[in-house]
């Protein structure tokens, strides 16, 4: 037989027959019509009572309950509430049975229309009056059969995109495994959260504003009297952003001196570090010439004699970081500087200051001060200085904790970190 395509995309015979219709017949006069039923391909079950009625209606799921109207035991006007109370309207997918009431023929005292509008009041969808005639049956299941066309190609379409949604989610769940592992091994590029150098200590925090993102802060050691440390935020967000942090901590490695471009041999089998501003100059170059990418990032490269504390630092479009003082006081230092891989030949200027005992350097991104409020204001400058004179007595992670919490209870449930959140403080005791 030639298969004709549907609108939907299923494929049917052309000329199907209609689909079979499950019939409930409820009391003595609809089980009169069980042979009309039969002979045109549909399936009946007869029940005398509610309570047969209720175990078909929990089980078969018939398309069309026809009932006798006002049959003796079968009072009429709570018949239908009764139904529905013994079994529940509609089948599993959703679909409730159409309602046919069944009067009897004539209307010699006028009492059919009130019976009609008795059984429509009721909750019947329809009144066929006794005995029925074959055309007026007929037209009763050939709509209900288009109406079980409809419904099967409905389930069809459900069971499609459920079975769609079904492999969807698990695509999902595959995506954000993968993604959590991502998390992870970003997080693990951090290092050590915190690291004591004697009188100075040097601790981090990173707050991705998905899974995974483009800021990144670490440090490393140079040799006995000097440390480094770094702070970069590439552009974007997600995991393209994170595979470039990931590209760039491998210039800046922790555990290999050979590898960090930051560090120079000192000619006598050891290494000294290298100034910032040269290193950020040729880590420009190298983006704009060898990586093959659209991102660009801002930097604030730098390292620390502990002893000292002397701190030589350099920035590249990274926001300047905040020294504060003993009694709290906030000043903010650097030289600025052009973000990374955006205009060749950017130069870049070192900036030298020296931590007293009980001062503080926290570098931070800019996640912070453009952290979007719930009145759609940014976080801002005088916010941030707020905080670290706040949580100044706070030290090492516990005063970054501090930070990104309070932070969060300012934005509330109506704002939003709209980028990645990343600080490293330098602290001396």
């Amino acid at each position: 037989m030639e298969r004709v395509t549907r609108a939907d995309g299923t494929r049917e015979a052309a000329g199907e027959a209609a689909p079979r219709l499950c019939v409930l017949l409820l009391g003595a006069r609809a089980a009169t019509l069980a042979p009309l039923l039969a002979a045109r391909g549909h399936r009946t079950e007869i029940c005398a009572s509610l309570e047969a009625a209720a175990t078909v209606l929990r089980t078969v799921e018939p398309e069309l309950v026809m009932l006798g109207w006002g049959e003796a035991g079968l009072p009429a006007d709570t018949l239908l509430a009764r139904l529905w109370e013994a079994g529940p309207r509609g089948a599993a997918q959703g679909a409730a049975p159409h309602v046919l009431a069944l009067t009897e023929g004539g209307d010699a005292d006028g009492r059919l229309a009130g019976t009609r509008d008795a059984a429509l009041h009721a909750g019947a969808d329809a009144v066929l009056e006794t005995p029925a005639a074959a055309g007026a049956l007929d037209a009763v299941l050939a709509s209900l059969s288009r109406r079980a066309v409809a419904a099967r190609d409905t389930r069809r379409r459900q069971a499609r995109m459920l079975s769609r949604l079904d492999a969807l989610q698990t695509r999902f769940d595959g995506l954000d495994g993968d993604l959590m592992e991502a998390r992870k091994l970003q997080q693990g590029l951090l290092g050590n959260r915190s690291v004591d150098l004697g009188p100075t200590r040097i601790s981090t925090i990173l707050r991705p504003a998905s899974h995974v993102g483009g800021d990144l802060v670490g440090h490393f050691p140079i040799n006995g009297e000097a440390f480094g440390f770094y702070a970069l935020d590439v552009s974007g967000h997600g995991i393209s952003s994170a595979l470039m942090t990931a590209r760039l901590a491998g210039y800046l490695p922790a555990t290999s001196p050979r590898q960090n471009v930051a560090v120079v041999p000192d000619g006598a089998g050891g290494w000294a570090p290298r100034s910032p501003e040269d290193t950020i100059t040729e880590l420009n170059e190298l983006v704009m010439e060898d990586l093959a990418t659209d991102h660009y990032f801002t930097l604030l490269l730098g390292h620390v004699f502990p002893a000292t504390g002397q701190v030589v630092l350099a920035q590249a479009g990274h926001p300047h970081p905040a020294l504060q003082s003993i009694d709290g006081a906030v000043r903010f230092v650097g030289e600025g500087g052009l973000p990374v891989g955006l205009i060749p030949g950017a130069y870049y200027e070192n900036t030298t200051l020296t931590l007293a005992r009980g001062e503080r350097l926290f570098v931070h991104s800019d996640g912070f001060t453009d952290a979007v409020l719930s009145d759609g204001s940014y976080f801002g400058d005088d916010r941030l200085v707020a905080l670290l004179e706040k949580f100044r007595p706070l030290e090492g992670t516990a005063f970054l904790e501090a930070l990104i919490w309070e932070l969060g209870q300012v934005l509330g449930e109506e704002g939003f970190y709209e980028d990645d959140v990343s600080a490293l403080v330098i602290e001396r005791s």
